[in-house]
């Protein structure tokens, strides 16, 4: 995992904004199905007010201005309490919100950290996946490299070095780029192998 780390650290780091923009919000694209799948099962949340701010996102990776006021309040109000939920979607549900969380972050600040940390609640969401599936022992000297040789973990990393090469050849953003990548995210599949779930 530390290989991927560092490769991401890089990559970020030579993208410009918009195309930051797009990466983040290319994740929170991959995560959303996961809330959606938890706020059908206990009709609590409410999904929109995500693609609501995934909608900006991409506006404001196109170079438009759209309005984020309220999307931070909003958020924290569908963010599940996991003491309040029994579901074990409601650790996906709430990974995904921060991962929404993270973006905003950094379209507030400009701060790259933020799309570090965008990226890693994918990753964390697919870890928790692969030792909850697995019944991997959290104690097991091997356990970081029984993860990070797991087909899903392999997927979302294999994921997100093919977006970040991909963003790095687009200079400009417009429709047709986040169409273009879009199309690469989804043929990379649900994020971490909840495929029965969503049927």
């Amino acid at each position: 995992m530390k290989e991927f780390s560092d490769h991401r650290k890089t990559a970020v780091a030579q993208l410009s904004r918009p195309q930051l923009l797009v990466f983040c919000a290319l994740t929170c694209e991959k995560m959303l199905p996961q809330y959606s799948l938890f706020s059908e099962a206990e009709a609590w949340g409410n999904a929109n007010t995500l693609t609501n701010i995934l909608n900006s996102v991409y506006q404001l990776a196109k170079g438009g201005k759209p309005s984020f006021g309220g999307f931070a309040d909003e958020l924290m109000l569908i963010a599940p309490d996991l003491d309040d939920f029994e579901n074990a979607l409601a650790s996906y549900a709430l990974d995904t919100c921060c991962a929404f969380e993270a973006v905003l972050q950094y379209v507030k600040t400009d701060s790259k950290e933020h799309v570090i940390n965008n990226s890693q609640w994918a990753i964390d969401t697919v870890d928790m996946f692969v030792q909850l599936t697995e019944d991997i022992n959290p104690r097991n000297p091997l356990l970081e490299d029984m993860i990070a040789s797991n087909v899903h973990m392999q997927t979302e990393i294999n994921r997100q070095k093919t977006i970040l090469a991909e963003l790095k050849a687009i200079e400009i953003i417009d429709d047709r780029a986040i169409a273009y990548l879009k199309k690469i995210n989804d043929e990379f599949g649900y994020l971490e192998g909840l495929e029965g779930l969503y049927s």
